[in-house]
């Protein structure tokens, strides 16, 4: 797969054996129970993602499969950046278009933070890229 269309690498999530990376035009998710969910997954359209705090992470995973008008709200106020963390305990949370939402299990480690394991570094995402397939269901 082309790494250069990946972007920068901005971080990972763990919650699995292996992370999930995370780059400016997508994801790579290397391990999960439904074997469609993993590869590349590139973002959609108007995409914002970004570490939430964990209140409004239960929040949002409370909310009602079809309650569209609590889901359209929250969406709102998350594209403003409302809930925006960088707490040890926040979420990675991303939206693409107007409601299509994606939860991690956990926080997005960026390559920034003082916790960043370096075992994950670019180097690490660029062999997972370089070796990597597109997910069938991405």
């Amino acid at each position: 797969m082309p790494i250069t269309n990946a972007g920068t690498y901005l971080g990972y999530t763990l919650g699995r054996t292996k992370p999930s990376l995370y780059f400016e035009n997508g994801r790579y998710t290397q391990e999960y129970p439904d074997k469609d969910n993993i590869g590349w997954h590139p973002n959609g359209s108007n995409h914002r993602g970004e570490n939430i705090t964990k209140d409004r992470y239960d929040e949002i995973m409370a909310i009602e499969v079809g309650d569209t008008v609590k889901e359209k709200a929250f969406v709102v106020e998350f594209k403003k950046g409302s809930y925006d963390s960088d707490a040890s305990t926040a979420k990675y949370f991303e939206v693409s278009g107007s409601a299509d939402i994606h939860p991690s299990s956990s926080r997005l480690i960026k390559t920034s933070y003082n916790d960043f394991d370096d075992q994950y570094d670019a180097t690490y995402a660029s062999n997972v890229l370089k070796n990597g397939v597109n997910a069938p269901n991405g």
